[in-house]
């Protein structure tokens, strides 16, 4: 079992980075270890590599493959999300239970989100999975990461690490580096994160046994679903000024009897996202509405727009999926 040490460790001076671009990939040198950054694009578990860690649906599913120490540590498919800890916690806990750390070279990602980052953080920090603050902020984030704000609120790193991870602009070697650095400056007491205060929008909370809404009014998601919502319609004005939305939608468990999507399908072809995707004037994106089996949101467009349908609109097509 790793030690517990309040060392402060520095994940990734830049001064000692390694940064080579390609095509598809760019990859970092840190440590002893070589973080590749796959960005935006799935691996297929028959082409993983020995000695190699896959975080966060770099591959899609769980693998556990001790013949040849490679690993994907994901809760996005081929598991039960509900049943299934995020990535980070994954990676802290299988630190803790003697994951054999010294047999990875390689770390490879696909984008950048708060359970990523963290993820990636322990795999570089492995005698710090134990730190009670480390423990702390790997089970919140988790958890959020995981069921969004149906029970329990943002760990105060939370929003920090995570960052706009569907911008381009955030999926960089560069912010990694900043967000690793932050989280070694937070645990030395050195950085107080910015509380981050989100603008007040309009939230429908439905009741899925009377298929009914019960909130319609500007509040928290997380103050709706504890009023007894059991699926609510974050109803987010796009930054671009330009009268669309960027709509969360999210229930509280996989319990819920609301169709959102499947699961196991990359892109939805069934269920609420599909249906709101199919419905969107302006056609398709390259990241249309999608997200996982119990929480979502809209779609992007280049011209920095986001969905044009009505909540009115959104809140048929998910009354419709209610079974």
């Amino acid at each position: 079992m790793p030690n517990q040490s309040n060392q402060k460790e520095n994940t990734m001076p830049k001064s000692q980075s390694q940064k080579e671009n390609t095509m598809e990939m760019e990859t970092l040198n840190i440590k002893d270890k070589t973080i590749i950054f796959n960005w935006n694009k799935v691996i297929p578990q028959a082409d993983m590599v020995a000695n190699t860690c896959y975080l966060d649906g770099a591959v899609q599913g769980p693998v556990l493959d001790n013949s040849r120490f490679s690993y994907s540590f994901d809760h996005h498919s081929d598991c039960v999300r509900n049943w299934t800890s995020a990535t980070c916690k994954q990676v802290r806990d299988s630190l803790e239970l003697g994951f054999p750390i010294h047999k990875i070279n390689t770390i490879v990602i696909n984008d950048i989100d708060a359970d990523t980052v963290l993820a990636t953080w322990l795999l570089l920090n492995p005698t710090r999975c134990n730190e009670e603050a480390v423990v702390k902020m790997v089970e919140e984030v988790a958890w959020v990461d995981s069921n969004f704000f149906a029970t329990r609120s943002l760990h105060e790193m939370h929003t920090t690490i995570n960052g706009k991870h569907w911008l381009p602009e955030n999926n960089t070697v560069d912010s990694l580096v900043e967000k690793l650095d932050k989280i070694n400056s937070f645990l030395a007491g050195e950085f107080v994160p910015t509380s981050f205060d989100r603008p007040p929008v309009r939230v429908i909370g439905i009741d899925v046994a009377t298929k009914s809404v019960i909130h319609d009014d500007v509040a928290e998601l997380i103050d709706v679903y504890r009023g007894g919502a059991d699926v609510v319609i974050g109803c987010v004005p796009a930054p671009s000024g330009d009268g669309t939305f960027g709509y969360i939608i999210g229930k509280t468990s996989d319990f819920v009897p609301c169709f959102l999507k499947e699961q196991s399908e990359k892109i939805p072809t069934k269920g609420v996202f599909f249906d709101c995707q199919e419905k969107e004037p302006k056609g398709r994106s390259e990241k249309v509405w999608n997200g996982s089996s119990s929480v979502g949101g809209a779609v992007f467009y280049e011209d920095g727009s986001r969905s044009s349908l009505s909540p009115e609109q959104v809140l048929e097509i998910v009354m419709a999926h209610i079974y």
